[in-house]
C-alpha cells in the first residue's frame, strides 16, 4: 500500500472513531503530497465545517470540485454550505450538479431530494424522491418523503396513499403521522387529521409544531366546548410554561423611540400580509422603529413591498429559536409581535425565550396561544365578547374598536 493510500485510510479510521484533530493531521499530511486528492479535500471540509471554519470547508469543497468537477458529495456539501447562509440559488446549483454526479441509487436520492426540499425546490425535490421510489419501490423513506411533499403541493390523495404504503412497511415516525394529519385535513376529515395529529404528538412530545398543528386544527371542530378548547390549549402549553425565564428589563430608549418586532411567515402573497403591509408603512416613524422577522422560504413581490417599509429587515428561517432570541435582544426590541400563533411556521418557541419586555399576538390564529410569554392579544368585542372571551385567555385581550383586522 503507498503511503497516500495509508494516509487516506488512517484518516477515515479516526473519523470514524471520533478522533477528529488526528483524521485532520492525516488529511493535511496527504494534501501536502497530493494537494489534487478530491476525496481528502472534501473530508477535511466537512470536518472543518463541523468545527465551525464554515470559510476553510468552502474553499476544500471548491478545490475538491476543481480537481474532480463530477464529484457527488464535494457538489453536495458545497451546495449544503450555501443553503445554510440563505444563498439558495448556488445551493440549488450545486446540489442539482450532484444529483447528475451521482450513482442515482435511491439512498442518494433521498438525500439530495431532502436537501432540495430545505431549499424550497419542491418539484425537484419531488423528482428526486420518484427516482427513489422507482429505483426501490419498497423503500418506506422514499414513499414518506414523496407523500408529505404531494400533500404539500396539494396531490392530497396521491399524497396520503404514498404516506399509507410507507406506515404499511413499519414507518411509525411522528413526522408521518404529522404529514398524514395534514392530508386529511386538506380533504376534510377532521376526525381523521386529529388522530394524525394526536399519534404526532405521542410519538414526539417535545416538538412544539406538532402541537401547533393539533391546536390550531381543533378550532375546525364542533365535537369541543370553547372552555375545552381552552383547557387543551393550557395543556400543550403547559411544558413551555414551566421553564420560561424571567420577564426582562425594558431597555431604556436612547433615541426615544420605540422598537417594534414583527415575527410572521407570512411577509408574502398572504391574506395576513394585506392586513400588515398598510400598519407597517403607516408608523410614525417619528416614535416607532419597525423591525420585520421573517420565518419564511418564499420572497416576491410583497415580499420586496415589506423589506422597503421595514427599518430592518431580519431573514430568521435559519435560526434556531435561541439564535434567533439572541438577535431580538441584540436588537433592542421593546415590543415583539407574533403574528402566526399555531398556525403554520410559528416561532412561539422564540418568544417562549422572552426576547422582548412586552409581547403581543395579533391578527393570524383566532384563539389563543396559551404561551405564559404573551401578554396581550389584540382583538375586537365581535371576535371576542367579553367577559366571556376573556376567562378563555392566557393573554390580557385589548379590543379594538372598528375590527383587529
Amino acid at each position: 500500500m503507498c503511503i497516500r493510500d495509508s494516509l487516506y485510510g488512517h484518516a477515515m479510521a479516526c473519523d470514524r472513531l471520533g478522533d477528529g484533530e488526528a483524521a485532520k493531521a492525516s488529511y493535511r499530511r496527504l494534501l501536502n503530497d497530493a494537494p489534487g486528492h478530491a476525496d481528502a479535500l472534501n473530508n477535511l471540509g466537512g470536518l472543518l465545517e463541523q468545527a465551525g471554519q464554515g470559510e476553510e470547508a468552502r474553499a476544500l469543497y471548491e478545490r475538491a470540485l476543481a480537481a474532480a468537477p463530477r464529484h457527488e458529495r464535494a457538489a453536495f456539501n458545497l451546495g449544503q454550505w450555501h443553503g445554510k447562509r440563505g444563498d439558495a440559488d448556488k445551493a440549488a446549483q450545486h446540489i442539482l450538479a450532484a444529483k447528475m454526479a451521482g450513482r442515482g441509487d435511491a439512498a442518494s436520492m433521498i438525500r439530495i431530494g431532502q436537501a432540495l426540499a430545505g431549499i424550497d425546490r419542491i418539484e425537484d425535490a419531488i423528482d428526486c424522491f420518484n427516482s427513489a421510489v422507482e429505483r426501490a419501490p419498497d423503500n418506506r423513506e422514499a414513499h414518506f418523503r414523496l407523500g408529505a411533499l404531494l400533500v404539500e403541493r396539494r396531490e392530497t390523495e396521491r399524497g396520503i396513499a404514498h404516506l399509507e404504503f410507507a406506515r404499511e412497511q413499519g414507518l411509525d415516525n411522528a413526522a408521518l403521522h404529522h404529514a398524514l394529519g395534514l392530508g386529511h385535513l386538506r380533504l376534510c376529515r377532521l376526525d381523521r387529521a386529529l388522530d394524525g395529529f394526536r399519534t404526532a404528538i405521542e410519538r414526539d412530545p417535545a416538538t412544539l409544531a406538532f402541537r401547533s398543528t393539533y391546536l390550531m386544527a381543533l378550532n375546525y371542530s364542533d365535537k369541543i366546548s370553547p372552555a375545552d378548547l381552552f383547557a387543551e390549549h393550557r395543556r400543550l402549553m403547559a411544558p413551555i410554561n414551566a421553564n420560561l425565564p424571567p420577564r426582562p428589563v425594558r431597555r431604556a430608549a436612547i433615541d426615544g423611540k420605540i422598537r417594534i418586532g414583527y415575527v410572521s411567515a407570512d411577509f408574502r402573497e398572504h391574506s395576513c400580509a394585506y392586513f400588515l403591509l398598510p400598519v407597517i408603512e403607516a408608523h410614525d416613524r417619528e416614535r416607532f422603529e419597525i423591525v420585520c422577522y421573517a420565518n419564511q422560504k418564499r420572497h416576491d413581490a410583497m415580499t420586496d413591498g415589506f423589506i422597503a417599509r421595514a427599518d430592518r429587515w431580519r431573514d430568521i428561517a435559519r435560526l434556531d429559536d435561541d439564535a434567533a432570541a439572541a438577535l431580538v435582544r441584540e436588537d433592542g426590541i421593546d415590543l415583539l409581535v407574533d403574528l402566526g400563533g399555531h398556525t403554520g411556521d410559528n416561532r412561539l418557541g422564540l418568544f417562549a425565550r422572552r426576547p422582548a419586555a412586552a409581547q403581543v399576538s395579533w391578527l393570524g390564529y383566532p384563539n389563543t396561544t396559551a404561551l405564559d410569554a404573551i401578554d396581550w392579544r389584540l382583538t375586537d368585542a365581535v371576535a371576542d365578547p367579553g367577559p366571556a372571551a376573556d376567562a378563555l385567555h392566557s393573554e390580557r385581550l385589548h379590543r379594538i374598536d372598528g375590527g383587529f383586522l
